[in-house]
């Protein structure tokens, strides 16, 4: 398998993770809920700031700094390998709600995409619907998603700033 194949499927399969803190709701979240992780980073670095590095000591890292991902405390150890590679700031997190990464295979990772309609595509379509329903999702009939607009009888190909 090449290389490049290997990181893009093993992207979609890790790059989910769980809400495991009871405050998560500030992220629009419920605990336990599987979320995106390049939404939830982004979501956490709003509300980052920019410290020097000394002032970071202790604190949660609110954006991805290196390999160090958001949610990593800034300890001893961390900070002077930060240090040797010139890092002189670091965007720090007032609180990073707990998390864990998730692993799906990749035959259930389109599940878990936060469009209802979308997931229709796929399988398990009676609980799609169901869960759908229960949890208040919703759909974008206008995204680059072909099936919401071909479920809803719209047209594909249009979009709210044109076409595409």
């Amino acid at each position: 398998m090449d290389k490049r194949h290997f990181e893009i499927l093993a992207k979609t399969d890790l790059n989910y993770v769980r809400m495991m803190d009871k405050d998560s709701a500030t992220l629009g979240v419920m605990r336990g809920e599987v979320v995106d992780y390049n939404k939830f980073r982004d979501e956490i670095a709003k509300h980052t700031k920019t410290v020097g590095l000394r002032e970071a000591l202790g604190d949660t890292l609110g954006n991805d700094v290196l390999h160090y991902t958001v949610g990593t405390r800034v300890t001893p150890t961390v900070m002077e390998d930060l240090k040797k590679r010139g890092i002189k700031e670091v965007p720090v997190a007032p609180r990073v709600p707990l998390f864990e990464p998730v692993m799906k295979s990749i035959s259930r990772t389109p599940l878990l995409r936060p469009d209802w309609l979308a997931k229709l595509g796929h399988r398990n379509l009676k609980n799609t619907i169901l869960e759908g329903a229960a949890f208040g999702e919703t759909s974008d009939i206008h995204s680059t998603h072909p099936i919401p607009a071909f479920v809803y009888g719209k047209e594909f190909g249009h979009n709210a700033g044109g076409n595409y």
